[in-house]
């Protein structure tokens, strides 16, 4: 992988196995690397010290406008600290890597669970172009799943019209708020839940 010299404007890192001790000393880096506007640290088990150590090492001091940091097994505290930040940060678009102009997202068996769904509800919640979103295979729960849905309900001008949240650990909880998004979504014309512990059918 290239390593960002004092032009280099986006670093891929990711699916690289860093692992939380790596974190401080790499914010530290792109705090100063003046033209380094996009991260990707996805899949890199930074896990929850890792994400405080992104914060404390000042990654999002600098001139980041993207990151992405799914698929960090973060849990939903380290999640929440780094949404609060990126509400501080005006310049900080993104923690999940989007353009925010996307019309499709696929994250079919990408290992998620609940704190990558809240970072990625936060992101749709504003994106208006979307129009399928496929989550299938993940381990999103009702916690994470009731997120996307709150996000999706949340969007007025939404033009989602597909979304695959099958294999994702939703029970009955979880179906209340999928049944209340897709009572509110005019746009939405397909739904998959199957292969979740959804006991009563009904509530959808």
């Amino acid at each position: 992988r290239d390593s960002p010299g004092s032009k280099i404007s986006k670093w891929d890192l990711s699916f690289e196995e860093l692992g939380p001790a790596i974190a401080k000393p790499l914010a530290e880096y792109i705090a100063v690397a003046g033209a380094l506007t996009s991260v990707d640290l996805s899949s890199n088990q930074l896990g929850p010290k890792g994400a405080k150590a992104l914060i404390d090492g000042g990654a999002f001091k600098g001139a980041l406008t993207s990151i992405s940091l799914l698929g960090n097994n973060f849990d939903v505290e380290a999640a929440s600290m780094l949404l609060k930040v990126k509400e501080e940060k005006p310049n900080l678009r993104t923690l999940c890597g989007l353009t925010h102009e996307e019309t499709q997202l696929n994250y079919h068996n990408d290992g998620l669970g609940p704190a990558d769904a809240m970072l990625i509800a936060a992101e749709i919640s504003n994106m208006g172009e979307l129009t399928e979103l496929n989550l299938y295979g993940n381990g999103m729960k009702d916690e994470g799943i009731s997120a996307i849905c709150e996000a999706i309900q949340s969007n007025e001008g939404s033009k989602l019209a597909s979304l695959n949240i099958g294999e994702n650990g939703i029970s009955p909880v979880g179906a209340k708020a999928v049944a209340a998004m897709v009572a509110a979504t005019g746009a939405l014309t397909a739904i998959d839940v199957s292969y979740n512990r959804i006991d009563q059918p009904s509530a959808l």
